[in-house]
C-alpha cells in the first residue's frame, strides 16, 4: 500500500517596520511504498520478512527583505533539504543486512542587491549557490555471503558519495526608457563535481548451494 505524511509550517512577519521583513519554513514529507518481502532459505530455516520502503524528505527555507534606502534594497534567501532513502538492495532472497541507506542533502543561497542609480538606471548584483551531496552506505558492513539461490546475507560494504557545487556572480545595469529596455553586465560561473566510490573491500563468498555453504 502507498500512504504520504505531509507537514508544512510558515512563519513571518515584519521585525523592523518599513524596513526588514523575514520569514522561515518548514516541510516534511513522509512517503511508504509499501514493504519489500524477503523470502529466504537459511541454514537456520525459512526466513519471510518484510522490509519497510519509502522515504522521508526535509526542506527548511528563510527569506528576507531588508529597505536599505528608498531606492535601495537587499533580497537572501536560502533552503536546506535533506532525503532519506532506507533498505535499499533488500527483497527477494537478499536479507536485511544486505541494505544500504541512501542519503541525498543540497542547499542552496541568493543574494540580490538592487540600487536605483537614477529614476532611468538599475543597478543589480547577483549572487547564488549550491550545493548537492548524495551519500549511500552499507547499514551492516561484513563479507558478503550468497548462496544460490536460497539467500544472500552477511552483511555487505562499499560507499558511494557524490558532490556537485554551483555557483554563479552577476553585475547588471538596466537603463529603461518607456520605449526602450537596454541591458547590459558581466557573468561568473563555476560548476565542481566529484565522485568517490569504493567497493566491496570485506570481500564476498559464493556458494552454489546450501549444502555447499554447510
Amino acid at each position: 500500500s502507498y500512504q504520504s505524511r505531509y507537514f508544512h509550517g510558515e512563519a513571518g512577519g515584519s521585525i523592523l517596520p518599513d524596513k526588514l521583513f523575514a520569514s522561515l519554513s518548514a516541510q516534511r514529507l513522509g512517503q511508504d511504498r509499501g514493504r519489500n518481502l524477503v523470502s529466504a532459505v537459511t541454514p537456520d530455516g525459512p526466513v519471510n520478512l518484510e522490509a519497510p520502503n519509502g522515504t522521508a524528505d526535509q526542506i527548511f527555507s528563510g527569506r528576507s527583505h531588508y529597505q536599505i534606502s528608498q531606492r535601495h534594497s537587499l533580497n537572501v534567501n536560502a533552503r536546506y533539504r535533506t532525503q532519506v532513502m532506507p533498505n535499499i538492495g533488500v527483497g527477494g532472497s537478499s536479507l536485511p543486512e544486505q541494505a544500504f541507506e541512501t542519503t541525498n542533502r543540497g542547499w542552496d543561497l541568493q543574494v540580490r542587491e538592487t540600487a536605483g542609480l537614477s529614476p532611468r538606471l538599475l543597478h543589480e548584483t547577483r549572487f547564488q549557490a549550491l550545493r548537492d551531496t548524495t551519500h549511500s552506505r552499507a547499514v551492516d558492513e561484513g563479507t558478503a555471503v550468497s548462496v544460490f539461490p536460497a539467500f544472500t546475507g552477511g552483511g555487505t560494504s562499499g560507499v558511494t558519495q557524490s558532490n556537485a557545487t554551483h555557483t554563479r556572480l552577476e553585475d547588471l545595469l538596466v537603463w529603461s526608457t518607456p520605449r526602450w529596455t537596454l541591458r547590459s553586465g558581466l557573468q561568473g560561473e563555476r560548476i565542481a563535481t566529484d565522485l568517490y566510490t569504493k567497493g566491496q573491500t570485506l570481500g564476498s563468498f559464493t556458494f552454489a548451494s546450501l549444502q555447499d555453504f554447510g
